[in-house]
């Protein structure tokens, strides 16, 4: 009994997900996984990175952040995200 109802609250999304109307309008899969992945690079670029045990703000560091930026701009603008509604 408990692994059916272990099963069941897993299923309970995946079933109300396909039913519903939203799930026709969902971003396609791979405009949402750049998305995901841009997010998590974006997320590992903003810290600073750890010089003898103390995080560096210096000058120099940030110019190096700096020039990374357009980078992280050009991905996102590419990201097409016609059609996708507030929640997406």
């Amino acid at each position: 009994m408990l692994r059916f109802s272990i099963a069941l609250a897993l299923a309970a999304p995946l079933i109300v997900a396909v039913a519903s109307p939203a799930a026709a309008t969902a971003p396609a899969a791979t405009e949402h996984s750049q998305l995901v992945r841009l997010f998590a690079d974006w997320r590992a670029f903003n810290h600073p990175q750890i010089v003898r045990g103390t995080p560096d703000y210096s000058a120099a560091a940030m110019a190096t952040k700096a020039r990374r930026l357009p980078e992280f701009k050009r991905r996102l603008a590419a990201i097409n995200t016609t059609g996708w509604s507030a929640s997406d």
